[in-house]
């Protein structure tokens, strides 16, 4: 992920300020948890299908 942000910023010859890197890290806060969130429903629906075949 942080080549491709490298590169966006290259190809575009501008950098980041504070306010577009606050902006970034909210962005990938909120995509993070949102995959976790997705990950630990499998993993209950995982645990829960397991339990049933006992």
């Amino acid at each position: 992920m942080f080549q491709a942000i490298r590169e966006y910023y290259m190809k575009k010859c501008t950098f980041p300020n504070d306010k577009h890197l606050e902006e970034v890290v909210d962005t990938v806060y909120e995509i993070t948890a949102s995959m976790l969130s997705g990950l630990e429903k499998l993993m209950i629906k995982g645990s829960s299908s397991n339990s049933m075949d006992s």
